[in-house]
């Protein structure tokens, strides 16, 4: 009674804070990283204190002890059976590590995540670590039962046994910007190497025949993209002229779930969701609905109803996040520009297509008209944890260790091998060479999307049950249905977005 007292005092303090909150730096738009690797559009956070000197070579494990990973990927006992790359690797990595320990690797496919959870949260995992679905489950995983972390092991208990700091290994700002809690960091973040097929930044890929009848040259797009004018006022013009309702021929579709409209937010320099500071030094997730970073979602939305409702260019069915209508649509010569996916990376089967392609990033909207890159946003991560254990067998300093060594890049970031990697992928997915430097501006200035950590947080709003259907589904089929202006909408349901939000938010458990 008296936590559930506390919690219900700070949510209403929390909500009448907001209004004053002062908002943490969110950095310039000029990161950098190796090509194929992740990036923030932000200065990488500086590294903990004590990494220096340490035996990062020490062995952990013990001969015989057997390490049990799970992931919603596997579909087999033997996941890395293929004969991509990855896979060659991935299979030379588990013997190597087998043999150099003495250890068990097993991988267990198609598990029950809440009896995982569970089993962990019991302090007896059925598994030793798993690979989080993304940035939506995470919470799932770490609010467990309503307390904090009984189901994980804090990695940084065991900063002795790896760097969680490597920028060759790690995704270090995302990981410590979304994966750091009361001062502990409970997943680490990979970086993902090549043109990856779950987060690779998302582009537009363009049907070169259905833009040069239309008028429009793939030089005179580049040419744009180059200068710096490749704008939404220029977009929405090669989307007019390509739309040809009588031939059922799109300039694009909204597709895969929100993905255009996060695509439009993110290429206007905001997003959904920000980390906020109080002035009581507390810090909290916020609605992005006011200030700066509002009305430039606001114009975003606009943008959105504008190309779907006034120019009506885009056809406006959303489809499941999985869901490979809009690809076909396009591989069939109905669609002028295609996103670059959700969880998945297309351009595996957009290199197949017998008409040639152009690739370039998402047009800068009109509050990143002044900037001097485009800004690309990954909606995929995937944060990896081990599990508690209490049991007096327990090696957590071996789990840890072997999660790290097993799942981290197969080449270092700055090696030969991962540029030789990802130029191997840029090659096999663009068809010229703009595209192919158009990918690599794409890929280096990639921006996570701190909405999704509250995605699956519930909610009662109409017929919206989850933050992400009040916020992108149903919430976006009210807007487009011109039921409610965006503004209108989400100054009716800010405040159940907020409760929402620090309900499930990391920054509100103690």
């Amino acid at each position: 009674m008296k936590k559930a007292c506390k919690f219900l005092f700070v949510a209403a303090l929390i909500a009448l804070m907001l209004v004053s909150v002062v908002a943490c730096k969110d950095g310039g738009n000029s990161g950098t990283s190796t090509p194929g690797g992740n990036s923030q559009a932000t200065a990488t956070p500086t590294p903990k204190p004590g990494d220096a000197g340490k035996d990062w070579d020490k062995n952990f494990t013990n001969p015989g002890e057997v390490y049990r990973f799970y992931s919603w990927q596997y579909a087999s006992a033997d996941p890395y059976s293929g004969n991509t790359e990855r896979d060659q690797q991935m299979r030379e990595r588990v013997n190597n590590l087998q043999n150099e320990y003495g250890i068990t690797i097993n991988f267990v496919p198609k598990s029950q995540t809440s009896a995982l959870l569970q089993s962990a949260f019991q302090g007896s995992p059925e598994v030793t670590g798993q690979k989080e679905g993304g940035l939506h489950t995470m919470m799932n995983t770490y609010l467990y039962q309503n307390l904090t972390g009984r189901c994980l092991e804090p990695l940084t208990d065991h900063s002795d046994v790896y760097n969680f700091n490597d920028e060759n290994k790690f995704n270090v700002f995302s990981q410590y910007d979304l994966c750091e809690y009361n001062d502990k960091l409970w997943f680490f973040i990979p970086i993902e190497l090549g043109v990856h097929f779950e987060c690779g930044g998302n582009a537009l890929v363009f049907n070169k025949k259905l833009l040069e009848a239309a008028g429009y040259t793939a030089d005179t797009i580049y040419g744009w993209v180059d200068s710096g004018e490749w704008t939404w006022d220029k977009f929405e013009k090669c989307l007019v002229d390509t739309t040809l309702p009588d031939v059922n021929q799109w300039g694009i579709e909204r597709g895969n779930q929100a993905l255009i409209m996060w695509s439009l937010a993110n290429s206007n320099g905001t997003e959904f969701v920000e980390l906020v500071t109080l002035p009581s030094g507390q810090k909290q997730d916020s609605f992005v609905y006011t200030g700066e970073k509002g009305e430039r979602l606001m114009a975003a939305y606009d943008e959105f109803v504008k190309l779907a409702n006034d120019l009506k260019v885009m056809e406006t069915t959303m489809y499941g996040q999985t869901d490979t209508t809009p690809l076909q649509h396009f591989l069939a010569g109905n669609v002028a520009f295609f996103y670059n996916g959700y969880s998945s990376n297309p351009l595996r089967e957009i290199a197949k297509a017998e008409f040639e392609y152009g690739l370039v990033p998402w047009p800068k909207g009109p509050d990143m008209t002044k900037e001097d890159n485009y800004q690309s946003f990954y909606p995929h991560l995937n944060p990896y944890c081990v599990f508690r254990d209490q049991r007096e067998s327990a090696n957590l300093k071996g789990a840890v260790q072997i999660l790290c060594k097993l799942y981290t890049p197969i080449y270092d970031a700055d090696s030969d091998d991962a540029i030789a990697l990802y130029e191997s992928e840029r090659m096999l997915y663009t068809r010229d060479e703009a595209s192919a430097k158009n990918l690599d501006i794409v890929e280096n200035n990639k921006v996570h999307f701190r909405v999704f950590m509250y995605a699956n947080a519930p909610l009662s709003i109409g017929n919206a049950n989850a933050v992400q259907e009040a916020l992108f589904g149903k919430g976006e089929d009210a807007i487009l249905k011109a039921e409610t202006s965006a503004s209108v909408y989400f100054r009716g349901i800010q405040g159940a977005i907020n409760q929402a939000i620090y309900t499930r938010s990391p920054y509100s458990w103690k």
